[in-house]
């Protein structure tokens, strides 16, 4: 390995721990309404080099018709948040739970291409 593939790849792993820093405090303090918001249509908010789909996932047996919030508040759901590159690839996984507020759970830089992950940053950068 040169010394040149070497800076490469710290470059590289200093973009991707960039972008996992990004995911985590971008998203840290929307709330149940935000990812609500999203839900419905599976899609979140719009970002330059990313795709963001939320999907509200539940578990409630009973009977009343709640909707998702309702769901939400008494634990009974919960929001899952895909994060995807422009070319579709899948590289990072979250939820928002009521106990737990917003955790990423999965994280797979190496999925995205060098340019891919320069978008996504910027994307995210620009993100309020």
């Amino acid at each position: 390995m040169t010394w040149q593939d070497i800076l490469k790849n710290e470059d590289r792993q200093d973009l991707e721990r960039k972008l996992e820093q990004l995911l985590r405090e971008k998203f840290e303090y929307m709330d149940e309404n935000n990812w609500a918001e999203y839900s419905p249509s599976n899609s979140g908010p719009s970002i330059d080099g990313i795709e963001v789909n939320v999907f509200f996932e539940d578990y409630y047996e009973g009977e009343e018709d709640l909707d998702d919030v309702e769901k939400f508040e008494e634990g009974e759901g919960h929001f899952r948040i895909d994060f995807t590159s422009s070319q579709l690839e899948e590289f990072a996984m979250s939820d928002y739970t009521s106990e737990d507020g917003y955790s990423l759970h999965e994280f797979n830089p190496e999925k995205l291409e060098i340019n891919d992950l320069k978008a996504a940053i910027k994307g995210l950068t620009r993100f309020s």
